[in-house]
């Protein structure tokens, strides 16, 4: 008894050292991602001639703007199908509505919020309602993510094969390298369905499928704005450009997405205020898809509830 009294749990009125410490370091990553997003942008305004920068995002025609929107929409709806075939893997029957609720509402999160997993987190907690384990749940979190990384990361290997990188090779094939540990991690946390080979080839293509249609309204963005450049050159270049989007060094990918443009791009030859411009109105008419997407995803959700 007296034992037991001695060794009460400690609850969440009275956290340890250890939860403590957690927290400032929770908060000093979350300060340095705000640091880094002004930090970023303000690097990249200062290296392009503002005025023209706005002047090219301004001048966007509305259907280019609403095709741009109704694509990055595509892709989520996509990442939306992937995730409902991991959480299928395990018997759970997700309905493909509650899968893009769950997806437009983690990715809009992820955009918004500084740090690049909030948006996952709460994905992977709110499907354990359909009866996921914890286990299995954030298996499927991390497998999700990772999956979308190694395909996008195959991608920029292809641009760093193929044209001059905008991010270092060995950068490229470390992360590459994280990517698939971390994949095959995922796998062995779940030790199920996951290892099927029949799932793994249909979540990579879904994966595949997105970046793709990411890198054609990157051609209808630049096309918009007076300048042509060929698709393969875009499907060599692009990628490398998401990847560094992907860094949890920003909010949502802006300054990073911005300045890796500018690397990118200079390699052919772009104005480096024309880059800047269509990484800027990727990222906004991505944000927009999220928005507008999450928001129809909340009404259809009551209306089923109703």
């Amino acid at each position: 008894m007296l034992h037991e009294l001695s060794h009460k749990p400690r609850g969440p009125s009275n956290p340890s050292w250890r939860d403590k410490h957690l927290s400032w370091i929770h908060r000093f990553r979350h300060a340095l991602q705000i640091l880094g997003f002004f930090v970023l942008v303000g690097l990249a305004l200062s290296l392009v001639d503002v005025r023209g920068v706005w002047d090219h995002a301004r001048n966007l025609s509305a259907p280019t703007l609403i095709a741009a929107v109704g694509l990055h929409i595509a892709i989520v709806v996509l990442a939306a199908w992937r995730f409902a075939l991991l959480v299928r893997s395990f018997n759970v029957p997700l309905r493909i509505g509650e899968a893009n609720r769950l997806t437009f509402g983690s990715t809009l999160a992820n955009l918004c919020l500084p740090t690049s997993l909030a948006g996952d987190a709460a994905r992977v907690a709110l499907v354990r309602r359909h009866g996921l384990t914890w286990r299995a749940a954030v298996s499927v979190g991390i497998f999700d993510r990772m999956i979308g990384l190694l395909a996008l990361c195959a991608l920029a290997a292809y641009g760093t094969i193929f044209a001059d990188a905008a991010i270092p090779r060995v950068v490229v094939i470390g992360c590459l390298v994280i990517a698939l540990v971390s994949t095959l991690g995922a796998v062995r946390l779940s030790r199920s369905a996951i290892l099927s080979t029949r799932l793994s080839i249909q979540t990579f293509a879904l994966s595949m499928g997105g970046h793709l249609i990411s890198i054609v309204i990157a051609a209808i963005l630049l096309s918009d704005l007076g300048v042509e450049v060929e698709i393969g050159v875009l499907a060599a270049l692009f990628p490398a450009i998401l990847l560094a989007a992907s860094l949890p060094i920003s909010i949502g990918g802006w300054g990073t997405r911005e300045l890796a443009a500018t690397a990118a791009f200079s390699t052919i030859g772009m104005e480096p205020s024309v880059a800047v411009a269509m990484a800027f109105l990727f990222g906004a008419t991505q944000l927009a898809a999220a928005a507008l997407g999450t928001g129809v995803a909340l009404v259809l959700g009551r209306k089923d509830r109703l």
